[in-house]
């Protein structure tokens, strides 16, 4: 799961899929979960979470995002 993986705020990038060893919101859950049903679902969730209002990228990626909150958003979620 992303959460026992994604757990410092270097772990976590804006602007980028992947930097070094680093991934935003979506890069993560391309890299943790495979199987093309499950990143359907996982995605689904989040966005549900986020209420649609953006894109994941779009959610991830706005200036004023915290690692905090994408941190807390994965644990709420449990992916």
């Amino acid at each position: 799961k992303i959460k026992d993986i994604m757990k410092k705020p270097e772990q976590w990038c804006q602007g980028h899929f992947t930097k070094g060893k680093a991934h935003c919101l979506s890069g993560w859950i391309s890299e943790v979960y495979t199987n093309t049903d499950k990143v359907c679902e996982i995605r689904q969730k989040v966005l549900n979470a986020i209420s649609c209002v953006d894109m994941i990228t779009g959610w991830n990626d706005r200036p004023s995002r915290t690692f905090k909150q994408v941190r807390d958003l994965v644990v709420k979620l449990n992916i």
